[in-house]
C-alpha cells in the first residue's frame, strides 16, 4: 500500500522505465524523450518538442476489484484503503510517420512484455510495500471515446493509445486506526431525573 505520491509515482516509474529500455540503437535513428505529460501541456502540441512520447492521466477511478476488502475494514473499525485505477493516454508527437508509428509499436511491445513494475522500477516516492506491484494492461476503449477526449485537448488528433495501471493502494495515514468520535454519551444523574419527575 503506498502514499498520496503514488499515483505520481507511477506515471513518473512508466516513462523512467521506457527511458531506460530505449535501445541505443533506436535512440540513434529515431531520438525520442518520454515524459508524463499535464493537462495544460496540451495547449499547444509545440510543448512537447520535437520527438517525444508523452504518458497523460486522463481518469482516475476507485477500482471496483477491492471494493469489498474496503468495506470489510470499514466493518472492522479501521480506514481503509482507497484502491485506485489509473487510466494513462499514451501519444506520439513526431512530423514523421516512420517515427511515430515505430516508436507506438516500441512502446506497446515493452508494456505487453513488461506489464508488472514491482520495487524495482517503481520511484520510492510512491511509499511502496516490498511486495507491492502495479499491473498495466491496455484498454481497448472505443474510438469514439478516444475522440472526446481529444475534443476538449486543443492539439489536432495525435496516435494513441490507452493503458490502466492497477491497483495503487492509497494508505489512510498513520495513526488513523480508529474512526473519529461524532458522538459523546453522559450518564444522567438521579438528581436529574429527580427533578424531571
Amino acid at each position: 500500500m503506498a502514499g498520496f505520491s503514488a499515483v505520481y509515482a507511477v506515471g513518473e516509474s512508466i516513462a523512467q522505465f521506457l527511458r531506460n529500455t530505449y535501445p541505443a540503437e533506436l535512440r540513434a535513428e529515431h531520438p525520442c524523450r518520454f515524459e508524463v505529460a499535464r493537462s495544460a501541456d496540451f495547449a499547444t502540441g509545440e510543448a512537447f518538442g520535437d520527438t517525444v512520447v508523452t504518458l497523460y492521466l486522463y481518469r482516475l477511478l476507485i477500482s471496483q476489484y477491492l471494493r469489498p476488502a474496503s468495506e470489510r475494514a470499514v466493518r472492522q473499525s479501521r480506514p481503509p484503503t482507497l484502491p485506485l485505477d489509473l487510466h494513462f493516454m499514451v501519444t506520439v508527437w513526431t512530423e514523421n510517420r516512420h517515427t511515430e508509428q515505430l516508436l507506438m509499436t516500441w512502446v506497446m511491445a515493452q508494456l505487453h512484455w513488461h506489464p508488472v513494475l514491482d520495487r524495482s522500477n517503481l520511484m520510492s516516492l510512491g511509499e511502496w510495500r516490498p511486495d507491492e506491484t502495479v499491473k498495466l494492461a491496455a484498454t481497448n476503449i472505443p474510438q469514439e471515446e478516444l475522440t472526446r477526449i481529444w475534443d476538449v485537448l486543443d492539439p489536432t488528433y495525435r496516435l494513441s493509445t490507452t493503458y490502466v495501471a492497477r491497483i495503487v493502494e492509497i494508505d489512510p495515514p498513520a495513526g488513523g486506526d480508529h474512526p473519529p468520535v461524532v458522538a459523546t454519551r453522559f450518564a444522567i444523574s438521579d438528581d436529574v431525573l429527580a427533578g424531571v419527575e
